[in-house]
């Protein structure tokens, strides 16, 4: 049996008795000239000689992680997996928390209490003080292709967490499936670049019915020919609802939030909310996209939460 096994085995029972030359070190601390390596001190030339009962360890005097010990089948060892067990072998980690992307009760917040034990942490809660809600989708963007719950329309690249899309004269999106009735739909997004001489938009929608323009509209967006920049909200019965708030920059990130049930559609950009009435709406649609229009702009990440 390996060192690991038996630390393993041992470990479990609480009996494990190390040697005088090679004492345990639980919190990591061992007598000088020795190293905590799986548990146990080691010295250097125990370490430098590749000891065959632990095994060549890495830079940084780090054990290798016990392939054997992987619970969700992910390749990634539990003792190194930030999600163990939801299988997650990127291990995308959105806000650098202790919890991958894959199992963070709020992937863009390092925040983490519930406070109504949904499982959605209360700073991605649209309802912290009910339960019941459920996070439907999240993605990242930490790849460096199209994640495979999406599909786009137009040209985007996908690098540094951020799927970008340079739309000048013409418009992009990315869809992706609607949770329901009653959904929240969260992103960060930066135009760096509004086409002049023409009205520009980037945004999100939902209730959106591939091949047509019907939806319910999130979006920054720029006029002409006033050259104003502001934040907007845009519903297919023609309503529109423009926000009174400040103008909007080219370059700065904006966190727009996006609520809606069967009698209301809210558009929040940072603190400022504008809403207006969904009765009458067309019934919800199956897809919601992100978008570009004549401009350039990034998203940072993209959040579906479900509501009962």
């Amino acid at each position: 049996m390996t060192r690991l096994a038996l630390l393993a085995a041992l470990g479990l029972s609480g009996c494990f008795h190390p040697s005088y030359d090679h004492p345990a070190c639980p919190d990591g601390d061992c007598p000088d000239g020795l190293t905590c390596v799986a548990g146990v001190c080691e010295s250097q030339s125990d370490h430098d000689a590749g000891d065959d009962a632990i095994g060549d360890a890495p830079d940084g005097d780090i054990a290798p992680p016990d392939a054997n010990n992987d619970r969700d089948n992910d390749t990634i060892a539990d003792d190194i997996d930030n999600c163990p067990d939801v299988a997650n072998t990127a291990q995308a980690n959105e806000d650098g928390d202790a919890f991958g992307d894959a199992c963070d009760p709020c992937p863009i917040d390092t925040d983490n209490a519930d406070t109504d034990g949904d499982g959605v942490a209360a700073s991605c809660d649209p309802n912290p003080g009910t339960g019941g809600d459920h996070i439907y989708l999240f993605e990242g963007f930490s790849g460096t292709t199209l994640p495979q719950s999406l599909k786009s329309v137009g040209t985007w690249t996908f690098a540094n967490s951020k799927a970008s899309s340079a739309s000048l004269g013409t418009v992009a999106n990315l869809a992706f499936p609607s949770g329901g009735i009653t959904e929240t739909i969260t992103t960060v997004v930066t135009v760096d670049n509004f086409a002049n001489q023409q009205t520009s938009y980037a945004g999100m929608a939902d209730n959106f019915r591939v091949g047509s323009t019907d939806g319910w509209y999130c979006q920054l967006e720029k006029q002409q020919p006033s050259n104003f920049q502001l934040h907007e909200l845009q519903l297919p019965s023609g309503a529109l609802d423009k926000s009174n708030g400040t103008s909007i920059a080219e370059g700065t990130p904006y966190k727009l939030f996006m609520l809606h049930d069967d009698h209301l559609v809210r558009c929040t950009k940072d603190m400022t909310t504008i809403s207006n009435n969904a009765t009458g709406l067309p019934p919800a649609a199956p897809h919601g996209i992100l978008y570009v229009a004549n401009s350039s702009a990034s998203f940072d990440y993209l959040l579906v939460v479900t509501s009962p």
